[in-house]
């Protein structure tokens, strides 16, 4: 009885023994594609963020310069468009923008909330893309360390 659960316990340790190195050559026949579809996923998500770092950027910039661009004399800071930039700066002479101050205050506080949307903007922005492309294994180790923490 004793020989045939000592057969029993030796059969199973060879079972399991095969089916961990079996284990082992799977994962290690496919950590080459694995590593390569995180790389591709993290380089991914990365310049999505900084594609849309930057469109917020591009918006704030034309929205500051929208906000201010002076109105022509008599009429509202808000519905002034340029026609043509040299009848604009003859025009400018005569307007009287800094006083119409709802338009002051809307351009400047405007102006304001859009430059700190900016600096969020540019503190948002990663450079993770790059990492990828220029040192790959670099960025591996780095988010082994960070997987490890």
């Amino acid at each position: 009885m004793n020989e045939e659960l000592q057969n029993e316990a030796v059969s199973a340790l060879k079972s399991i023994i095969t089916s961990v190195t079996e284990a082992k050559e799977f994962v290690i026949g496919e950590l080459p594609e694995v590593i390569n579809q995180l790389l591709l996923w993290e380089l991914s998500i990365s310049i999505v963020e900084n594609l849309i770092c930057i469109i917020i950027m591009i918006i704030s910039t034309l929205t500051i310069k929208w906000f201010w661009v002076p109105p022509k004399a008599g009429k509202s800071s808000m519905n002034y468009r340029w026609e043509s930039k040299t009848k604009a700066h003859k025009d400018l002479k005569d307007a009287q923008w800094w006083q119409d101050s709802a338009g002051c205050a809307i351009s400047v506080i405007g102006t304001i909330l859009l430059v700190i949307v900016l600096i969020v903007s540019l503190t948002c922005t990663n450079l993770v893309w790059l990492k990828i492309w220029l040192a790959p294994k670099i960025f591996l180790i780095e988010y082994a360390a960070d997987l490890v923490k």
